[in-house]
């Protein structure tokens, strides 16, 4: 398979699924939006599954590569540095590679439809995966280095990564279900008996805008949500699980700076966050 045409395929059904959501996109729209015959779609993947689970390793990888993000040599990393100083270099690096542009609009659409697209469900759930086992090494690595200890790194592991993706849960089903349920009142003859929820936010939309501003809650409610927990869990469970949720807001908090930024620096109109 040609890797230009297979990127090419990857990058047309990713701004497909941006505009019409992945249930919105079907194997022959993303055919006529190359300009090639359904037939020949199917040489190159076997199902519009097949193409987002592609996706997801494509979009990882470059932006892995736009980010600089090599393989870890925890020696180096640690040299010269305190606990702190690592757990900032670490979440500086996240947010790094998750903010690139195509990566960003590919976690928007996966989170917003992990709750009725199976796909977008187990690469939610793979995700996970890899940040506990990323999580994993980074702890077992800073005991050895003597940086910092933990009772049970496995535990605390498992207990980080799962309180962040718990908190993203709740917050995007929220968000969601605001922008679902105040959206039309911006598109009007929206028929929800008969339009898909995808077309409120579609890049043509009247409700586009008012669609983008119900969405932008979700980081400032997970934030919100972070900061009631750390107040929440002052004195109680292990020091591990709490550094694992400070670590977790802070994260947060440089995530919503980045985007600030990120959207300051767009056209007027196009993004219409204020």
């Amino acid at each position: 398979m040609s890797t230009n045409r297979k990127e090419e395929i990857i990058l047309t059904t990713l701004e497909l699924a941006a505009e019409k959501g992945l249930a919105g996109v079907s194997m022959s729209m993303i055919a006529d939006k190359i300009g090639i015959k359904k037939p020949s779609l199917y040489k190159h993947f076997s199902s519009k599954d097949e193409i987002v689970e592609a996706m997801y390793q494509f979009l990882r990888e470059q932006s892995k590569k736009n980010a600089n993000i090599k393989p870890v040599d925890f020696s180096q990393l640690f040299q010269g540095k305190t606990a702190y100083e690592v757990l900032q270099g670490v979440v500086q690096g996240y947010v790094n590679m998750n903010h690139q542009e195509k990566l960003l609009t590919f976690y928007k659409v996966i989170y917003s439809e992990r709750s009725i697209q199976p796909m977008a469900a187990r690469i939610v759930a793979e995700e996970t995966e890899r940040m506990i086992i990323a999580t994993k090494q980074l702890f077992y690595a800073m005991e050895i280095h003597k940086l910092l200890h933990f009772d049970n790194a496995d535990m605390s592991a498992v207990s980080f990564a799962m309180t962040v993706h718990g908190l993203l849960g709740i917050v995007a089903l929220l968000s969601y279900t605001v922008a679902v349920v105040f959206s039309p009142l911006d598109y009007p003859g929206y028929n929800w008996m008969a339009q898909a929820v995808s077309d409120l936010s579609a890049s043509n939309a009247p409700s586009l805008g008012l669609w983008n501003q119900l969405s932008s809650l979700y980081n400032i409610c997970t934030l919100i949500c972070a900061m009631m927990v750390c107040a929440g869990i002052q004195g109680k469970g292990s020091r591990l699980l709490r550094s694992g949720i400070y670590l977790f807001t802070a994260m947060e908090w440089i995530s919503i700076l980045k985007i600030k930024e990120t959207l300051d620096k767009l056209p007027n109109g196009y993004y219409n966050i204020k």
